[in-house]
């Protein structure tokens, strides 16, 4: 491997979606309150080929790590406990490379937070990405629609 001056950047693309910029500026400026409980899905449309599953370091890597990343980033915390029930309900393949298709994630923030992350590998409808903060003091949402945008209850 040769050395390079280049510098790099890693990035997580959901920082980038408006939507989750305005709900992260909302939640952060007090809009909710002391946040109690955060809900994440995550569902994508079709399972990736196997081929780039042998190599993609797993489901919570490829695809939970996103979410890992949002719930800080929206929520300025950090898991204290973690809990995690994965299954293969989409492909039988998976779970012979060791993998999981289907997960169900359960966090408790060290503010005392709690978040539950839904993931799937394949929705019979599509795409389907939606986030949820609830707050002392009201709840906040990004939803699931074909033009996506939040609503500050």
């Amino acid at each position: 491997m040769k050395a390079s001056t280049v510098p790099i950047m890693m990035g997580f693309n959901r920082r980038f979606d408006p939507n989750y910029i305005e709900l992260q500026r909302q939640v952060r400026s007090g809009a909710v309150g002391k946040i109690e409980i955060v809900l994440m899905t995550h569902r994508g449309p079709a399972l990736p080929p196997i081929d780039l599953l042998r190599v993609c370091g797993g489901h919570y890597r490829d695809s939970g790590v996103h979410f890992f990343d949002l719930l800080r980033w929206i929520s300025d915390d950090e898991p204290e406990e973690i809990f995690v029930y994965g299954a293969c309900l989409v492909d039988p393949v998976v779970a012979e490379l060791g993998d999981a298709d289907t997960s169900v994630i359960s966090l408790r923030l060290s503010q005392g937070a709690l978040c539950h992350i839904d993931c799937s590998r394949r929705t019979a409808y599509g795409y389907d990405e939606r986030i949820e903060v609830f707050g002392s003091g009201s709840m906040i949402e990004s939803r699931r629609k074909r033009r996506r945008d939040i609503s500050l209850y």
